[in-house]
């Protein structure tokens, strides 16, 4: 899972921002409720079931952190600390739960007390940690896209990687699919893999080449369509419009420009090292690509052309992570 997801479960399922008071499927919220019991607010057999829910939610979460950190051992210690001590808090949170209920039903309001004072502390680690992560993915400073590591160099020395600012608005959970040619597909692998900090910049940029000439092939089809389709119907005696092919290829004009700009705003990453102009320029790309090549396929099919060899296959965006293609997805507060 992507770091980023951590901030996005942060914000909704775990109680940052505005919740509802009381609301118990959040930690903040569930400790607002548990106070109340020490102030005959809420009733000893409406403590036990949320308590034990959350409990369970919390362990699994850190159980989660811990395997996606097993599963990354190149990330650095500034990264993985902070997921590290909030996969503790997580667990601390979730034993004093455990007990709350006992000693509501017990009656022990000092035991309460003091465990809802860790309650708070562990919560707060858990809002610095996340302080810490947002710090580290706000875009402000170069992270190396395979260990996460900053530093005063600009390239990342153990991983041989140039670092680049991460993106804070990637990875919102969309997915899209498309019908396109090898050549997008080819380009949004490569795209991955930069983003992952599986390849370099330079691993894209020879990626990038062969669909930017055919994008750009495309711009001066309009002259060579109009000859076929005239050759075409003397040839054949058919009936056929070419000022129709020409309407269509002009209507997608603007789109063939939008994919060109996207790969320009992508190669704009060389200098900026801004891993938004990465993905804000492929989903450029991708997007345009689905109006270029379903007009591209209705021009072929009305002059009776043969398929192109690259022929078109599905392909799925799904919005890559910030850093780290396979690090840890940070939950929880």
């Amino acid at each position: 899972m992507a770091t980023e997801s951590l901030l996005a479960a942060l914000a909704g399922n775990y109680g940052l921002g505005e919740i509802l008071e009381d609301d118990v499927n959040t930690v903040r919220g569930l400790l607002s409720f548990c106070k109340k019991w020490t102030e005959g607010r809420t009733y000893t057999d409406e403590v036990n079931d949320p308590c034990l829910a959350m409990a369970s939610r919390l362990r699994a979460g850190a159980d989660e952190m811990e395997a996606d950190l097993n599963r990354t051992p190149d990330m650095s210690k500034e990264m993985r600390d902070p997921i590290t001590r909030t996969m503790e808090a997580y667990r601390a949170i979730a034993d004093v739960l455990d007990e709350l209920p006992e000693f509501a039903k017990d009656d022990n309001i000092n035991d309460f007390l003091d465990n809802l004072e860790v309650f708070e502390e562990e919560r707060q680690a858990v809002l610095d940690s996340q302080e810490q992560i947002q710090f580290q993915l706000s875009g402000k400073t170069l992270l190396c896209p395979r260990c996460g590591s900053s530093g005063e160099g600009s390239i990342c020395e153990p991983c041989d990687l140039q670092r680049l600012y991460p993106d804070p608005k990637a990875n919102r959970g969309r997915y899209e699919q498309a019908r396109l040619s090898g050549l997008y597909a080819r380009v949004y692998k490569a795209f991955c893999r930069v983003m992952a900090g599986n390849r370099t910049l330079d691993y894209l940029w020879v990626r990038l080449d062969p669909l930017e000439e055919h994008l750009e092939s495309l711009m001066d089809t309009r002259k060579s369509l109009t000859k076929r389709a005239a050759n075409q119907r003397v040839a054949t005696r058919r009936r056929f419009d070419a000022r129709a092919a020409e309407r269509m290829l002009a209507g997608s004009e603007k789109d063939v420009q939008l994919a060109l700009d996207g790969i320009a705003r992508m190669r704009s990453a060389q200098e900026t090292l801004r891993m938004s102009d990465l993905s804000r320029g492929w989903e450029d790309i991708f997007f345009a690509a689905q109006v270029i090549e379903v007009t591209a396929a209705r021009i072929r099919h009305r002059l009776g052309a043969d398929e192109e060899e690259d022929a078109a296959t599905p392909l799925t965006y799904d919005t890559p992570p910030v850093i780290g293609g396979d690090q840890v997805a940070f939950s929880g507060e």
